[in-house]
């Protein structure tokens, strides 16, 4: 609190006459009262407003100087104090909330006090989201894998997305859907026993058994070989080495799988197959287009512009973005080298005048009709935080330039 001003002359005249001047006793005044002012605490960042979603940790923080410590912290929630023996953060610099709950939703603030008086923060609001619910339980969140990347498919045809999480040399691991929000981890079978590092591929229903099957390749090294796990029907897979012999071609087979798709329309799911960043390293690995001969067996069709060696092609994404029933292809290249975008004709035509945004790096790349517009939108992130989205008109890609609908986009 600050002294009041009559306190403060008295202070300054303690029963003496020697200030005659009434202006100069209300300048020592107002100079003993901002030396008293600065003595309380000073918030220098105040806290701020939070929106998480059910289940998530919310964290306010707020920045005090002083110089008369030591400053105390109290976290207020509406009208009342937070109690510091429930929740110790409540007496420090930073209240932590877990596992938000609706309950959590509403006005926060500080009082920060030090030996000569306190001062108040501004109001923080916390808002909790409803749309989602953070998980906190079960061994998906739990455990501590240096995974990659997370592959979502119904491999056991229950009718729950079941996700494969890919990553180094024995860091992945297959996760079953048991419902409610709830996995666990499959310890039993080939795809408990995977530890090529840097595996990475997509599932897919190659052979139309209607039981989805997952090709694994290696990212980073050409010395380890990829693999295709056929699955049976019952949620088992059998493990078929990729060698020479694995296409009818007898075409050595090295990279990534990211994209299946029935290129040629012939009711079975082809592939096209990226060198990774092992092209980079070997400047041997050629990237492959193949061919579904539709009894469980590839062919690499050779006579295509996709045949590429040391092309570095890091991801690929299957789109049909001019609505003629054909799925085209972007193939994303990690070598810094532009972007490719292919039509899918009789000659896999590469497209340059009609996207000329490709002409720069993309690290990654996905593709979804956001609007619902039945037109194909195509999403590209940079290596720093940047999201565009393309959108299809008359037949060719323009810049959105309204970011904000990818916001809005669950909305639509």
């Amino acid at each position: 609190m600050k002294t009041p001003f009559h306190l403060i002359i008295a202070v300054a005249l303690p029963g003496r006459t020697i200030l005659k001047s009434a202006k100069f006793v209300a300048l020592a005044g107002i100079l003993l009262s901002w030396h008293w002012a600065l003595a309380e605490p000073s918030i220098t960042v105040e806290p701020a407003d939070l929106s998480v979603s059910l289940g998530a940790t919310a964290r306010f923080t707020v920045s005090a100087t002083t110089t008369s410590p030591p400053m105390t912290y109290e976290w207020w929630f509406k009208d009342a104090k937070l109690d510091a023996l429930a929740n110790p953060s409540a007496a420090t610099r930073q209240l932590s909330l877990t596992n938000v709950m609706l309950a959590n939703a509403g006005p926060y603030f500080v009082v920060v006090s030090d030996q000569s008086g306190s001062a108040t923060s501004q109001v923080a609001t916390l808002t909790v989201d409803t749309t989602f619910t953070k998980i906190t339980q079960g061994p998906l969140v739990n455990d501590r894998l240096d995974g990659w990347y997370g592959h979502w498919g119904d491999y056991d045809n229950d009718g729950r997305l079941d996700v494969l999480v890919t990553g180094p040399i024995n860091q992945w691991r297959l996760y079953h859907n048991d419902g409610s929000a709830m996995f666990s981890a499959v310890t039993n079978g080939v795809m408990s026993q995977r530890n090529l590092q840097g595996m990475r591929g997509a599932w897919g229903d190659p052979n139309n058994d209607g039981a989805l099957d997952f090709y694994a390749g290696p990212t980073w090294s050409i010395s380890e070989a990829s693999a295709m796990y056929w699955n049976d029907g019952q949620g088992n897979f059998v493990r078929q080495p990729v060698g020479p012999s694995w296409t009818s071609n007898h075409i050595p087979l090295q990279g990534v799988l990211d994209t299946w798709g029935d290129f040629d329309r012939d009711g079975f799911l082809d592939a096209f197959l990226g060198g990774g960043f092992s092209a980079v390293v070997s400047r041997t690995v050629t990237n492959s287009l193949l061919h579904n001969n539709g009894d469980g067996t590839f062919a690499v069709v050779t006579n295509s512009v996709l045949h590429l060696r040391n092309d570095g092609t890091q991801y690929s994404c299957a789109v049909d973005y001019d609505n003629d029933g054909a799925l085209d292809l972007v193939p994303v290249r990690f070598t810094g080298l532009p972007t490719q975008f292919y039509h899918n004709d009789a000659t896999w035509a590469e497209l340059l005048e009609e996207a000329p945004f490709f002409r720069t790096p993309i690290p990654r790349f996905g593709s979804s009709d956001y609007r619902r517009s039945r037109t194909s939108h195509l999403f590209y992130t940079k290596r720093r935080p940047s999201f565009r989205w393309f959108d299809q008109k008359q037949e060719t890609f323009q810049r959105d330039i309204r970011p904000q609908q990818l916001a809005l986009a669950s909305d639509t």
